[in-house]
């Protein structure tokens, strides 16, 4: 039923996808006749379901009210619809401007069309469905009503006819009435302006469009457009009207639905509470997810626009506001207005297990262990780090047998789908909290909410567990709609009722234990995994051989979220970067590039406080857009550059030293010349790494060398997105600054010196770079080109990055036998050290000889 607000997309598109008549390759619109033929029967049903459906209490969207506008203006007098609704018909009456419209939707009515209207007039090519002479199925639209054509086609002959949102497919339309009075029109001469999406392709046109192209020749014109509200509000409007208000935001009105917390209106927050690189990598992929169109460049109107229709936004009044869904997903602190949307987390107080948890799995400070965490952020973050924190739990051990094997506690599916459905299902207005227990043998998931009355009903006297264990599957229904519809979107659930199944049978298959169902009279849901019932011996030291398991795997690329908006360039006398410092002398200079007799730079430079306004010709200054510089090759290289450039900058603003010729960068050493050390939060717990460290000579006490953590970079680009690679190693200086120990041999030294590395302090090195790069945000960071103090003109929201490594779980994957710990294997190996020490003591002597 189309008023069940809870149906969501993610609910009815993998159903209508599963249908044999429905053809997945091809667009909804296209599918259209076919839908109506086998969903609406019998005739009387599909009259019904079109009377409800298309008069739903749905605003009209900003296009819509300017088209009424400019109907009032006279802009246009006749509009031409195969459209059944009354929307435009709906907004002219209450549009003030247009005084009278005709409407035409029947045979009985043609006599009204005029060539030359009084008022404008509004033409329903396909009929009325009130009185049901509608056209919907395929051999009902294969012609146009004779008479019809014969009073429209002078109106087309002597206008041009601009067509949007109409693909072209149907033969009335295109042959019967285009194509076949287009000799006695004369081609159209005033011209027909044929509207697609501006990503579209040509090669996308239907075979009637590309036909009548071929037939009327330069009278066709194909316009790329944005949208239909975009084309109306941001093109004509402004042609026709530009003394009118241009903001007419799209939105609808949630507040009658108050029994679903989910679309509840926030009224103390507002749109800047959310945050916005998170919106918009978000819900692209989300879009992508549920194949609904997404502009090439997406734009905070499209943006805005979704999250309306989504239910993230609401109307309130004369404000725009998020609702309680949106908030939870996408608030930058959901926390200050919902303290209860958090998860507690304690771990069980045992000594000899937690030491085998965690022993060589972090930086120093084992004893630092928290053993109760609170996971706040909007929903996103909560997910990631408490999929990030179990895991650490989650640690396999050697199973002793004839053939001994590597083993997980716990199945981590079946982790992620119990934690996926305490987010997504708990009841957010219950004042409780969802609660964790991570003991040795078991791990216990708590939340408020039992279950909703729908899966209540599905069950009848058996209980939740008990039905599922008896192989039922697609019990569902939805506390928080919007929340599911998101996470299905995501990929981080199903909606196909399989999630606790799916639990089941994985916790089933490696000899487990769950137990799941409601507690305290239906208030609260509870599951409690168990670990594989074999005792593991944490004392045992014994090497584990190769064997494939589930294993978790971290990339090391924090993907760019948000691009910048526009490289600019122009003409510049300026001929070096040396002659650039001293044109500005002590002025903040934004990243630029000089190539060719032009600068380039993410910042305006025809800015009056950008200091390169001034010796730049304004005549050549160019804006590019993402488009633009992202499918140019010479543009892609001053991205790059650029780029690299902006992430200097940043390393500055932390306090690194960045090697620009081998792109990296390291922390010199402290001033007092010690090891220097920096304290960041780990992913269980705080921890200490030495980053700038001295090697001194055993026999006299003497500083050799400084070895300095170090993190190698580059851009690349990854299938559409583009990423930021990180390589942790080592770099190592004579005086702990900039002076580096160079030499060919240096290089395969500090990989050599890297291979004492093995995966947990290469996992520790992505954290602790991370969280460096980060300033310790767990979900996105703007790169810092601007100083601290400097002209508020400059800003730092140039580039998003997110700051969470791409983590996926991969079955059957080889690894090597697990080593007890790196630092029980000698980091300082003699001969690397000794090699190291010579060069640098060459590098000093050399230096002396020089300054000599």
């Amino acid at each position: 039923p189309p008023e069940d607000i809870k149906i969501r997309q993610s609910d009815w598109m993998p159903w209508l996808e599963n249908q044999s008549w429905y053809d997945a390759s091809i667009s909804p619109s296209e599918n259209y006749p076919g839908v109506v033929e086998n969903l609406l029967q019998p005739r009387q049903a599909r009259k019904d379901f079109f009377l409800r459906i298309l008069k739903p209490d749905v605003p009209a969207s900003e296009g819509y009210h300017k088209l009424a506008e400019l109907i009032g203006h006279k802009a246009f007098e006749t509009i031409l619809t195969t459209n059944f609704d009354s929307l435009i018909e709906d907004t002219c009456k209450n549009t003030p401007q247009v005084h009278h419209l005709t409407v035409v939707k029947n045979h009985d009515e043609l006599s009204k069309i005029s060539t030359s209207p009084d008022h404008p007039q509004l033409i329903h090519l396909h009929g009325d469905f009130e009185n049901y002479t509608d056209k919907n199925l395929l051999e009902e639209i294969e012609t146009l009503n004779r008479d019809l054509v014969d009073r429209i086609i002078p109106i087309i002959r002597d206008h041009p006819l601009i067509v949007i949102g109409y693909r072209g497919a149907e033969n009335s339309i295109m042959n019967n009435l285009l194509l076949s009075h287009s000799d006695s029109s004369e081609n159209y001469k005033h011209g027909i302006y044929w509207c697609i999406l501006e990503d579209s392709s040509s090669l996308d046109l239907t075979e009637n469009v590309i036909n009548l192209l071929s037939k009327i020749g330069n009278n066709f014109q194909l316009v790329r457009i944005k949208g239909f509200d975009e084309l109306i509000s941001e093109g004509i409007w402004k042609k026709f009207v530009p003394e009118l208000d241009l903001e007419n935001q799209r939105s609808k009105n949630l507040e009658a639905t108050p029994n679903i917390h989910d679309f509840k209106v926030l009224t103390e927050a507002s749109i800047t509470d959310l945050d916005q690189i998170v919106l918009r990598s978000r819900i692209v992929r989300y879009c992508d997810a549920l194949r609904i169109w997404t502009p090439q460049e997406v734009t905070d109107q499209w943006l805005r626009s979704i999250q309306l229709e989504r239910d993230l936004l609401v109307k309130s009044g004369d404000d725009i506001r998020p609702t309680f869904a949106g908030y939870l997903l996408f608030g930058k602190a959901p926390q200050i207005l919902c303290d209860q949307a958090i998860i507690k987390i304690t771990i069980e107080k045992d000594d000899l297990w937690l030491h085998h948890i965690f022993k060589g799995d972090e930086d120093d400070n084992e004893e630092n262990i928290a053993l109760e965490h609170i996971v706040s952020g909007n929903l996103w973050e909560q997910l990631d780090e408490v999929n990030e924190l179990i895991s650490q739990f989650n640690k396999p051990f050697r199973l002793k047998g004839d053939i001994s094997e590597m083993v997980l506690p716990y199945p981590p599916i079946a982790l992620k789908e119990l934690i996926v459905n305490a987010l997504v299902h708990r009841d957010y207005e219950d004042s409780g909290v969802i609660e964790i227990k991570i003991a040795p043998t078991y791990i216990d998931i708590l939340n408020p909410g039992g279950l909703v009355s729908e899966v209540q009903m599905d069950l009848g006297n058996e209980t939740i567990e008990d039905k599922i264990k008896k192989g039922k599957r697609g019990i569902k229904g939805y506390r928080n709609p919007v929340l599911a519809d998101f996470f299905y979107g995501s990929g981080a659930m199903d909606k196909a009722g399989s999630g606790l199944s799916d639990v089941y049978k994985s916790v089933e298959q490696m000899g487990g234990v769950v137990n799941f169902g409601p507690i305290d009279d239906n208030r609260s849901f509870n599951a409690r995994i168990y670990s594989r019932p074999e005792i593991v011996d944490i004392i045992t030291k014994t090497a584990a051989p190769k064997l494939n398991i589930t294993s978790s795997l971290v990339g090391n690329v924090l993907e760019f979220v948000s691009l910048p908006e526009q490289i600019w360039a122009a003409k510049t006398e300026l001929k070096s970067a040396n002659e650039v410092w001293t044109a500005f002398e002590e002025r903040w200079v934004p990243p630029f590039i000089l190539k060719s007799g032009k600068v380039y730079s993410y910042y305006n430079l025809d800015a009056l406080n950008n200091p390169f306004s001034d010796y730049i010709d304004r005549g050549t200054l160019e804006a590019y857009s993402p488009d633009d510089y992202l499918n140019n090759d010479e543009l892609v290289k001053i991205f790059v550059a650029l780029t690299n450039r902006c992430l200097y900058s940043h390393f500055y603003a932390l306090g690194l030293i960045s090697d620009k010729d081998k792109k990296r960068a390291y922390f010199p050493k402290s001033s007092d010349d010690e090891n220097r050390t920096i304290s960041y939060q780990a992913r269980i717990k705080s921890a200490t790494r030495t980053i700038a460290k001295r090697i001194i000579k055993k026999s006299t006490g003497e500083i050799m060398y400084w070895e300095h953590k170090s993190l190698t970079f580059k851009i690349e680009k990854f299938g559409d997105s583009w990423g930021l690679v990180l390589l942790p190693s080592y770099v190592f200086t004579v005086d702990g600054l900039k002076w580096l120990v160079k030499s060919d041999k240096i290089s395969k030294l500090a990989t050599k010196r890297s291979a004492r590395d093995y995966n947990k302090s290469v996992l520790n090195d992505f954290t602790f770079w991370t969280w460096v790069l980060s300033g310790g945000d767990k979900t996105n960071f703007w790169l810092r080109t601007v100083k601290e103090g400097d002209d508020p003109f400059y800003v730092n929201r140039i580039f998003g990055i997110s700051a969470s490594l791409p983590k996926a779980n991969v079955v059957e994957l080889e690894i090597p036998e697990e080593q007890e710990s790196s630092e029980n294997l000698s980091l300082e190996d003699d001969d690397v050290e000794e090699e190291i020490a010579r060069i640098a003591k060459q590098e000093l002597e050399k230096g002396q000889n020089n300054d000599e």
